[in-house]
C-alpha cells in the first residue's frame, strides 16, 4: 500500500474535507512561524507498509527569486528538503515561507522474546544541515532582512489495532537557525536535535513495549525555510524615514536551505531497537530481519534533475553576487 499526499497552496486558502481532516491527525503540526509566512507552500511525501520509495519534488523560479522543495519517503527512510533565495532587487516587505514534509508507517513489526514485555529504544540516523543568510547588498539603511531555517521530526511505536503511541514509546525533537542582515544570529535545539553535529545516531528514551503482538512505527520529519525582507516603499504617504527623493532600489542576497536529502534512516549498522538478550524484532514491510535493517540499499534520493537545479541555482546566485 502506498500513497502520496502533495499540498501546495497559499496559507489561508480553503482546505477540503479530506485535507483538513489530513493536516488535523497528523504530527506535520511541527514547528510554524506564528504569523510570519504570509505566502507559504508544502509539499508532503508518506510512503505505508512496503511500499516502494515515492517522490514529490516541486519549485518556482523567477527573476531573482527561487524556490524548490524535495521529499521521498520509503521503509525505514526519509529524505527531504527545501530551500529559497532572493537575489536581486526587492518590493515592499513581504514574507515567504515554505516547509516539505515526508513520512513512513510500518505496521507489522513483532517483538519475540521470553517476556509479555520488554523495555526498548528505537535508533536511526540522521544527516543533514540547515543555512541562513541575509545580506543587504545596497539601498536605504532602514531597509533590512531576516532568514531562518528549521526541521523537526518525531518517531513513535504503538499497537498496530489501536494505533496511537505507547506509554512513553517516542520522541520529537527540533532544530531551527536564524540571521538578519542586522548581524542578529540565532540557534535553537530541543529534544532529539540537542547536541545535534550534521550526523548522529539518535535513540527515543526506553519504554516497555508487548512482545508477540503487531506493533505500527511511524517516523515523519518536516523541513521550512522562510525569508522576510524589509523593504519599505519610497512615498510621502510613509513619512519620514520612509520618503527619500533620492531613494535607490534596495538589492538584497537573502538564502535558506534545509537539506535532510541524505537522510534520517534506521541505522545501516546496528540494531533498529535496542533490545536486552534473548529478544528480537522483525517487519516484512520495514525489511527487518532480526533487528538489523536490510533496506540501505534502496534509499530514496532526489531525481538527477533535481539536483542540478539546485546546483545550477547557487552558481547563478554565486555568479551574480561577484558581478555585482
Amino acid at each position: 500500500m502506498s500513497a502520496v499526499e502533495r499540498i501546495h497552496a497559499p496559507v489561508g486558502a480553503a482546505l477540503g474535507g479530506w485535507l483538513a481532516m489530513f493536516l488535523a491527525t497528523s504530527a506535520f503540526a511541527g514547528p510554524s512561524y506564528s504569523g510570519l509566512v504570509t505566502d507559504n507552500w508544502e509539499i508532503y511525501t508518506r510512503g505505508e507498509g512496503g511500499a516502494a520509495p515515492v517522490f514529490v519534488t516541486f519549485g518556482q523560479e523567477n527573476a531573482g527569486f527561487a524556490w524548490e522543495g524535495n521529499a521521498a519517503a520509503g521503509p525505514g527512510i526519509l529524505s527531504l528538503g527545501v530551500w529559497t533565495t532572493i537575489d536581486g532587487e526587492s518590493g515592499p516587505s513581504n514574507s515567504f515561507g515554505y516547509r516539505t514534509g515526508a513520512a513512513f508507517v510500518l505496521d507489522d513489526l513483532m517483538i519475540t522474546g521470553p517476556g509479555s514485555t520488554v523495555p526498548v529504544s528505537i535508533n536511526f540516523d540522521v544527516i543533514g544541515s540547515l543555512m541562513a543568510i541575509a545580506n543587504v547588498v545596497s539601498g536605504p539603511a532602514y531597509n533590512f532582512a531576516e532568514a531562518w531555517a528549521d526541521v523537526w521530526m518525531r518517531v513513535w511505536l504503538g499497537t498496530a489495532s489501536s494505533g496511537g503511541s505507547l506509554g512513553g514509546g517516542g520522541a520529537q525533537g527540533e532544530y531551527s537557525i536564524y540571521t538578519s542582515s542586522r548581524g542578529d544570529t540565532s540557534s535553537t535545539w530541543n529534544g532529539l536535535f540537542v547536541g545535534f553535529d550534521g550526523d548522529d545516531t539518535m535513540a527515543t528514551g526506553t519504554f516497555l513495549a508487548p512482545v508477540g503482538q503487531p506493533l505500527a512505527l511511524t517516523m515523519e520529519a518536516r523541513v521550512s525555510v522562510l525569508l522576510w525582507p524589509h523593504v519599505a516603499p519610497s512615498s510621502p504617504f510613509f513619512g519620514a524615514p520612509y520618503y527619500d527623493p533620492n531613494y535607490q532600489p534596495t538589492i538584497l542576497f537573502v538564502d535558506a536551505r534545509a537539506d535532510f536529502l541524505n537522510t534520517i534512516k534506521f541505522p545501516s549498522i546496528g540494531p533498529v531497537l535496542t533490545l536486552p538478550e534473548g529478544y528480537t524484532v522483525n517487519s516484512v514491510s520495514g525489511q527487518i530481519s532480526d533487528n538489523r535493517w536490510l533496506g540501505g540499499s534502496g534509499e530514496p534520493v532526489p531525481e538527477p534533475a533535481t539536483l542540478a537545479l539546485v546546483a545550477a541555482g547557487a552558481a547563478c546566485a554565486a555568479i551574480r553576487r561577484r558581478r555585482r
